[in-house]
C-alpha cells in the first residue's frame, strides 16, 4: 500500500475528489497488464499477436484501475472520522483502514486478476479466430470446465454462430464471474443467428429477463473483443462513483497515457510502456532514490533501438540522464559506464555497488571526463548518500571523490 494512508491521513492530505492516488492504480493497473499478457502467452500459438489491439486492452486497463482507485481512495478518506464524528488517531484510521485495503488489494483483486486472464484469453483468441475467418467461419461454445457449472450457460453449450453474429457483442465464454466455458472456432454449420435456432432440432437460447444476471455479469456484460475493454462500463467502480471520479480519471489518465506512475514517498517516477527491460528494475531503483531523497519528478524514457537515447528525464532539474550501475571494483569498469553513458546522455549517475576505493573512482572519473568534453556532471552514489560534480569540479586541480563528501 505504500504511502496511501499516511498521504490520506496527513493534515490537508491528499485531494480524494480530483486526484486518482498512483499507489492505488499502480497496484491494479499492473496486474491486470501482467494478466493480458498472460494470456497472450497462452493464447498466441503461431503468428504475432494484434499490439494495437493489446495496448487498447492497456489503456482501458488504465482507466479502470484508476476509477477502481478513486473509489477505494474515497472509502479510506471516509474512515478519517469514527462513527461519532470524531477524529480518528492514525494508529485508529489504520486499524479501520485495513479491512477495506484487504478487499479492495487482495480479495478484489485476486479476482479481478483471474477474471482478466480468462477474458483477454477470450478476447485475443476471438480475434486471431476473426483474422483466420475464411477457413473458420464460425465459432462454438464449449461447456464449461467447472466442477459444478452453473445453470445459466448450459443452453449454449455446442451451438454454432457466425464470428460475425452480433450475439457475440453481448455473450462470451467469461462474461459471468467465475465462468470456466470456453469456445473455438470451426466450419462446422451454424445452429443459430443470435438466440434463433438455424438447424433441425436446436432449440432457442433466449433467456428471461428475470434470469439475465445469471448470463452476464455486470463489469462483464461486453465482449472485450469488440470493446476492447477487460472491464465493461457497468462494472460498480464505473457506476457508483464518488463525485469527481470521472474528471480526476480523464485528467489522471490523459498525463500518463504512454507512461506508468511508480510508487515513490516523495517526488514522482514515472515508466514508459516502451522503457528498456533488461534496466527496468535499476532505473526504478536509481530514479526513486532521487525522487524520495529529493522530490524530483523523473520520467523513465521510451528505448530507441535506433539511436542512442538517455534513460531518464529529470523534470525538477530540465536535463537528460544515463544511468549506470558499477558492480566491479575496478578503475576500467568505471570509465566503460562513463565511455557508453556519455553517447546517452550529458548528465550521468554511477551507482556504485563495488567496493571500489575512492582513489580508483576519482582517478578513472577525471580520467574519461577530461577526454569526454561533452559530459556536464557526474553524479555519486554510494551506501545511501551521493553527491553531484559539475564538470568545473572534476577538472579543478585536487578533485577527490571521497565518502564523508557524500550526502
Amino acid at each position: 500500500m505504500g504511502t496511501t494512508q499516511p498521504k490520506l491521513y496527513a493534515n490537508g492530505g491528499f485531494d480524494v475528489e480530483h486526484k486518482i492516488d498512483p499507489d492505488l492504480f499502480t497496484d491494479s493497473c499492473t496486474a491486470l497488464n501482467e494478466a493480458v499478457d498472460r494470456a497472450v502467452k497462452l493464447s498466441v500459438k503461431w503468428g504475432k499477436p494484434d499490439k494495437g489491439f493489446i495496448q487498447e486492452l492497456k489503456r482501458n486497463n488504465a482507466v479502470f484501475a484508476a476509477f477502481k482507485a478513486h473509489r477505494e481512495q474515497n472509502d479510506l478518506a471516509g474512515l478519517l472520522v469514527d462513527d461519532d464524528g470524531n477524529a480518528r488517531s492514525f494508529d485508529s484510521f489504520r486499524w479501520a483502514a485495513a479491512p477495506v485495503i484487504g478487499e479492495y488489494n487482495v480479495n478484489w483483486l485476486q479476482t479481478e486478476y483471474a477474471t482478466a486472464v480468462r477474458v483477454a484469453r477470450t478476447a485475443v483468441r476471438f480475434k486471431q479466430y476473426e483474422k483466420d475467418g475464411d477457413l473458420y467461419p464460425n465459432a462454438e461454445w464449449l461447456p464449461s470446465r467447472a466442477a459444478e457449472p452453473r445453470m445459466s450457460h448450459r443452453k449454449y453449450y455446442h451451438t454454432v454462430r457466425r464470428l460475425t453474429d452480433p450475439w457475440w457483442e453481448t455473450h462470451y465464454p467469461g462474461c459471468v464471474w467465475g465462468c470456466q466455458c470456453d469456445m473455438r472456432n470451426t466450419d462446422k454449420p451454424v445452429t443459430h443467428v443470435g438466440d434463433n435456432p438455424a438447424a433441425p432440432g436446436a432449440e432457442p437460447t433466449t433467456v428471461p429477463p428475470s434470469e439475465e444476471a445469471g448470463v452476464r455479469s455486470p463489469g462483464l456484460s461486453r465482449n472485450p473483443a469488440r470493446s476492447g475493454e477487460l472491464f465493461s462500463r457497468d462494472h460498480p467502480y464505473f457506476t457508483s462513483a464518488y463525485p469527481g471520479a470521472k474528471e480526476a480519471v480523464e485528467g489522471f489518465v490523459d498525463s500518463n497515457k504512454e507512461y506508468m506512475p511508480v510508487p515513490t514517498e516523495k517526488g514522482a517516477v514515472r515508466i514508459h510502456q516502451r522503457h528498456g527491460k533488461t534496466e527496468k528494475k535499476e532505473n526504478i531503483k536509481i530514479s526513486s532514490y532521487f525522487a524520495n531523497k529529493y522530490g524530483y519528478e523523473i520520467d523513465l524514457l521510451p528505448r530507441d533501438d535506433n539511436n542512442p537515447c538517455a534513460d531518464a528525464y529529470n523534470r525538477t532539474l530540465g536535463r537528460n540522464e544515463e544511468y549506470k550501475v558499477n558492480t566491479v571494483a575496478s578503475a576500467s569498469a568505471i570509465d566503460r559506464a562513463i565511455r557508453s553513458a556519455k553517447r546517452q546522455a550529458d548528465h550521468i549517475v554511477l551507482w556504485i555497488e563495488s567496493d571500489i576505493s575512492m582513489g580508483d573512482l576519482t582517478d578513472s572519473v577525471k580520467d574519461r571526463v577530461t577526454r569526454a568534453e561533452n559530459v556536464k556532471t557526474i553524479t555519486i552514489v554510494k551506501d545511501g548518500r551521493d553527491r553531484s560534480y559539475s564538470r568545473e569540479d572534476i577538472l579543478q586541480n585536487g578533485f577527490k571523490i571521497q565518502q564523508a563528501d557524500l550526502e
